[in-house]
């Protein structure tokens, strides 16, 4: 048994959070199986057996210890290893999508960004002039509510600040909105009283769960019903970030069996969007 790829050496180090690696394998009879083990939790079968591909490995930061075992017919096993190490110095990417520079706004806004890394984005602070806009962000989407009369009428700065797990920080580039409160009390604006409008509807099925997106034409929360029936009877965790573009994934569900769904969304006024039925089946595997 010996590992070729990425190293033939004893220890490597990875530029990545996944890897895969390739070898090959000999026995007087023959080799029926290769499998993998990573010390940091994760395990599989390589494709092949003479010569074999274990892919898409998933490191953890530091040091992995990938074990990779061959056995023929007879049950005799012969391993190799390979000591991977994972050194995160790469810092996110993080950029302030809405609302755009130079946006006059009033009452209740949402602010969201956009963050990347190349092992994971661990969470997104807003700030306002430097000081912390809510609570840090943790999951995607990365949004937060923005109460602006709890902020003087003039212009402020808004930035996002991205970390991953290993530390590294980033800062996105300022945008500059006006807060314009007085102005707008000034001239009251016609009382919001329209429901958002829920379109363009996604889904991926799994055998055990799905994936649906949608937009709205305003910002608005997010959160699905479902169910076996059309009475559907649960209700996945609501998102209370007001965006507009939604995402929401639903887990543990039988497979090769039919669920309906319905999406619901709620503007910062108060007025909730509820969707039409909609069906899908899991997949039998």
């Amino acid at each position: 048994m010996t590992i070729t790829s990425p190293s033939s050496s004893p220890t490597y180090t990875a530029p990545g959070s996944s890897l895969t690696l390739q070898g090959t394998a000999s026995d007087n009879v023959g080799v029926t199986q290769v499998t993998w083990v990573n010390s940091r939790g994760g395990s599989g079968t390589a494709t092949g057996t003479s010569s074999w591909t274990a892919s898409a490995i998933a490191l953890q930061l530091g040091s992995n210890v990938l074990t990779v075992t061959a056995r023929d017919a007879a049950g005799n096993t012969a391993t190799a290893n390979l000591t991977v190490t994972l050194s995160d110095t790469t810092s996110p990417t993080v950029a302030v999508t809405a609302p755009a520079a130079g946006t006059t706004v009033t009452s209740t806004v949402g602010v969201s960004g956009s963050a990347t890394d190349n092992v994971g984005v661990a969470g997104v602070q807003f700030k306002v002039d430097g000081g912390n806009l809510g609570a840090e962000v943790t999951t995607p989407p990365y949004a937060v509510t923005w109460n602006t009369t709890t902020t003087a009428d003039g212009a402020h700065v808004l930035t996002a600040v991205a970390r991953d797990a290993a530390g590294n920080m980033a800062t996105s580039a300022e945008v500059t909105v006006t807060v314009a409160n007085a102005v707008a009390n000034a001239n009251p604006q016609p009382i919001d009283v329209t429901s958002p409008v829920i379109s363009k509807v996604s889904l991926s099925v799994t055998s055990s769960g799905a994936t649906i997106g949608w937009t709205t034409n305003e910002p608005s929360d997010t959160q699905m019903e479902y169910g076996l029936t059309g009475s559907y009877g649960s209700l996945a965790p609501l998102n209370t970030a007001l965006v507009t573009s939604h995402s929401q994934v639903i887990n543990g569900l039988a497979p090769n069996t039919w669920y309906h769904f319905r999406m619901r969304s709620r503007d910062a006024a108060g007025n909730l969007g509820v969707s039409g039925d909609y069906k899908f089946k899991t997949r039998a595997h």
